[in-house]
């Protein structure tokens, strides 16, 4: 191949079969010539923003948002700024604290540019569905969405469930002392995932005031989850996550992007296109088992001769 490989490897490569070997040197000459060819500038913006928010399971991949031609927008000062007229500062006697997002439905209207009758629950929105509610017998309680996402232009179809909770972790089981306010001893996220599952309604929004979390727990699949940090959006070096949340969350993503383009079809995608990636890795694989055993073979024959 080159003048850096062993005797003892390039006796071996002249063993395997012909069109292996060229296949092997085509490919090396193109990496030779430009390593970086197929790097994609909006791919890697995406692989960026999810690098920082470190996704739990799959929620989007960059091919299918660049398959629906979802691209980053840089340019959010504008959605910074009325973000940070949305959250509040709790008041500390030593310390600045870190602003915290507790008005969720202003947050949808001057943040996300969502109307009043994009969010049933809120006030003036239309009502919460009577049919969201999971009852949990066992424990005494019932799940129940703060908000629910609702597209006005479909009949008030449910797009996405809301839950606001305390200012605790999302994934940490309740205190003793909470625990005996909620019956089933279960983190946020857990009785969220539950309460996506039983409605059918396979994604939505958990916000805790300090992160507001895009979950997606479609019905016999694994659950996928990530967090965007409302302290760190507010900052200069968070506005790629403020706008990666936009360009989810967006009144044009969620309600007005033409079909296979919104933030529900974004996930659903997402999860096909693992699948089919999967497979064709296996097939790959297999196939270049079988071609890597041909050129064992060749090889302990020619090592006979």
């Amino acid at each position: 191949m080159t003048s850096r490989t062993t005797p003892r490897f390039r006796a071996a490569f002249l063993c395997l079969p012909a069109p292996i070997r060229q296949r092997a040197r085509h490919a090396y000459r193109l990496f030779l010539q430009n390593p970086m060819a197929k790097l994609d500038p909006e791919r890697e913006a995406h692989k960026a923003w999810l690098g920082l928010v470190q996704p739990v399971g799959l929620v989007v991949s960059p091919p299918a948002l660049l398959k629906a031609q979802v691209v980053l927008d840089n340019n959010v000062v504008p959605v910074q700024q009325a973000l940070q007229a949305v959250v509040v500062r709790p008041a500390y006697v030593f310390l600045d604290a870190d602003p915290v997002l507790l008005d969720f439905p202003r947050f949808t209207t001057e943040v996300l540019g969502w109307s009043l009758d994009d969010l049933a629950g809120a006030p003036g929105g239309p009502p919460l569905p009577e049919a969201l509610g999971v009852a949990l017998p066992d424990y005494g309680e019932t799940l129940l969405p703060s908000y629910v996402v609702v597209d006005a232009m479909s009949e008030g179809q449910v797009l996405l469930l809301v839950q606001v909770v305390d200012r605790v972790p999302l994934d940490d089981k309740p205190s003793p002392e909470e625990a005996r306010k909620n019956s089933w001893p279960a983190s946020p996220q857990a009785r969220f995932e539950r309460l996506l599952r039983e409605t059918g309604v396979p994604a939505g929004l958990l916000l805790n005031g300090n992160e507001l979390r895009l979950v997606y727990a479609p019905r016999g699949e694994s659950s996928g989850h990530m967090g965007f940090p409302i302290a760190a959006m507010c900052t200069v070096s968070g506005r790629p996550l403020l706008g990666a949340l936009h360009m989810l969350l967006s009144e044009h993503r969620v309600f007005s992007a033409p079909d296979k383009q919104r933030l529900l079809d974004l996930l659903v995608e997402s999860r096909k296109y693992q699948n089919d990636v999967s497979n064709r890795l296996a097939e790959q694989v297999l196939g270049a088992l079988w071609e890597l055993l041909g050129g064992f073979q060749a090889a302990d024959e020619a090592a006979k001769s």
